[in-house]
C-alpha cells in the first residue's frame, strides 16, 4: 500500500511540476479509468492544491473529438455542457503535500545532476 501510495503521490508531483513549468492554474479537469476512484482523484487534488473536475460521461476523449469534428463542419455548433463533479483540495493536508512537493523537487534537481553525469549516452544531445 505505502509503494502504491509513493507512485500516485509522485505522479501527482510530476502533474503538479509541469503544471507550474508551463505557467497553468486553475481548476484541472481528468479524465480515464483512474477517475473512477474518488480517493485518487482527491489525492491528485490535494497536490495539485486545486480543484480538479471529474466528468460524468463515459468516454469522454472520444465525445471531445466528435464534438471538434462538428464544430469545423457546422459553424455555429457549441457542443452542450459536459456534467461533472468538483473534487477539492482538503486544507488539513496541504502542508503535508507542499513539503511533499518540495522534495520531489530537491530529489528530482539531485537526479538530474546524477543522470546528467552519469547516465548520458556518448553524442546525446543534451539535457533530458
Amino acid at each position: 500500500a505505502d509503494a502504491v501510495r509513493a507512485v500516485c503521490e509522485a505522479i501527482g508531483y510530476a502533474a503538479r511540476h509541469c503544471l507550474d513549468a508551463a505557467g497553468l492554474s486553475g481548476t484541472l479537469a481528468l479524465c480515464g479509468g483512474g477517475t473512477r476512484s474518488l480517493t485518487w482523484a482527491r489525492l491528485i487534488a490535494d497536490v495539485l492544491g486545486r480543484p480538479v473536475r471529474i466528468p460524468l460521461e463515459e468516454q469522454v476523449g472520444a465525445l471531445g473529438v466528435v464534438s471538434v469534428a462538428r464544430a469545423s463542419l457546422s459553424p455555429g455548433y457549441e457542443a452542450p455542457p459536459g456534467r461533472h463533479q468538483v473534487v477539492d483540495p482538503r486544507e488539513d493536508v496541504r502542508a503535508l503535500y507542499e513539503d511533499g512537493y518540495e522534495r520531489y523537487r530537491a530529489e528530482l534537481a539531485t537526479a538530474r545532476t546524477a543522470w546528467g553525469a552519469h547516465a548520458r549516452p556518448a553524442g546525446h544531445p543534451g539535457r533530458l
